[in-house]
């Protein structure tokens, strides 16, 4: 068959590199993905059109990115929002109703995101909380659950850059997750931000319409907290650049509920539900892209499932986005849903929301019962002193940027 030996060594040595060569075009065909989550963060960010927020480095990944002007979470907590996240599923399907140190945990048998990136040879990270329970269910090989560790975000950096190394030549999952702007407030962590912004130059936020002395330090504080999330977030992009692994990686930017201040997280009013997304695709989005359809936080899940061409059994609640990254002229949903079940036991009061373009209706499961959730960390509506308001805010209004 073979008149001479080097024609042998060629067949032999392309039989024994063919498998490997076979093996390496499968990995490059997997993205890799770093999601990352600001906690408590909503449409504060410049890109978004918010004047008093500093975030240069986002508002240039923004540029950078596909960019979502609807984008929703699926509930206004924490855990059920993140729990949505990663499974597709809204907290009603999913189980994780309310936060997971107050006894709610996911439904046993729910397929979720990092579960379904290991088993087909993910290497996957966590840096920050991922409170979900049972965490048990949501594997990770490496892991830095610290919550407000995250305050240092230069140090996250220094762990992505760990995780890379254990990661080798695998495709990896991390998931980041910041704890700015989350309370209790801090005006500066380790000289960050710089130049603090103050009570005296802050409005009060125009949802919230509560102008007290306290209100307007703690509105100021939220923004720091968003200035320092966003030198995070350029740290992390800067060593996603220098690995060299910026052009095969999916980049996702959300947040998990509305600020934390009295009409914002834990309702459905716009500021409790709306959430900034932004993700670049190398050869799939375009710099500077927009989309104005309603998308929520469950069609993550199905879109990087469809990037890593990963199958599920799960009936999801999300539809992937990729017709729409991909500038595609698909037919959307017209309306989007949203929920609330609890944040603890104590503070159960489930609601439940959908809108259109127009309209907007909010289901109170529990009406004409008052609201056992009188405050949202440090603001509340009732008993304040004459003048608090601003009379001016129309809260019936819902806007489209």
């Amino acid at each position: 068959m073979f008149r001479h030996r080097r024609q042998l060594i060629a067949f032999l040595a392309a039989a024994l590199l063919a498998p490997q060569f076979a093996f390496a075009q499968t990995k490059a065909q997997k993205p890799n993905i770093l999601l990352v989550t600001a906690d408590d963060l909503g449409l504060q960010l410049g890109a978004y059109g918010d004047k008093t927020a500093r975030t240069p480095r986002l508002d240039a990944f923004a540029a950078q990115s596909h960019l979502f002007e609807r984008a929703y979470v699926a509930a206004p907590s924490c855990s059920p929002s993140r729990a949505a996240l990663l499974t597709g599923l809204f907290p009603h399907q999913n189980g994780q109703n309310g936060l997971s140190n107050r006894g709610f945990s996911t439904k046993k048998g729910i397929e979720n995101l990092p579960q379904l990136l290991q088993k087909n040879g993910y290497y996957n990270g966590l840096i920050g909380k991922l409170h979900i329970a049972p965490a048990s269910s949501f594997p990770f090989d490496y892991q830095k659950p610290q919550t407000s560790a995250t305050l240092d975000v230069q140090n996250v950096a220094l762990q992505a850059s760990e995780f890379l190394e254990g990661a080798g030549e695998k495709p990896f999952f991390l998931y980041v997750n910041y704890f700015d702007p989350h309370t209790p407030f801090q005006t500066q962590f380790k000289g960050l931000p710089a130049q603090p912004q103050s009570a005296e130059n802050v409005a009060p936020f125009g949802f919230n319409g509560i102008k007290t002395p306290d209100v307007r330090k703690n509105v100021a504080d939220y923004y720091n907290g968003v200035s320092r999330l966003d030198s995070g977030m350029g740290f992390l992009l800067d060593w996603l650049e220098k690995s060299g692994r910026a052009e095969n990686t999916i980049v996702i930017f959300t947040g998990d509920n509305g600020p934390p201040f009295v009409r914002g997280k834990t309702s459905l009013y716009e500021a409790g539900t709306r959430s900034p997304l932004l993700i670049r695709w190398p050869k799939i989005t375009k710099n500077g892209a927009r989309t104005g359809e309603f998308v929520s936080l469950v069609d993550v899940m199905p879109t990087l499932l469809e990037a890593a061409k990963i199958e599920s059994k799960t009936r999801f609640a999300g539809q992937s986005l990729t017709p729409l990254l991909r500038g595609e002229n698909a037919k959307w949903r017209a309306e989007i849903a949203t929920e609330y079940t609890a944040h603890s036991t104590a503070a159960y009061f489930a609601r439940r929301a959908i809108r259109d373009e127009r309209w907007k209706l909010i289901h109170n499961l529990l009406a004409p019962k008052p609201n056992p959730v009188g405050r949202v960390d440090g603001t509340t509506p009732t008993n304040l002193p004459p003048g608090a308001f601003e009379t001016e805010v129309d809260f019936r209004a819902t806007k489209r940027i």
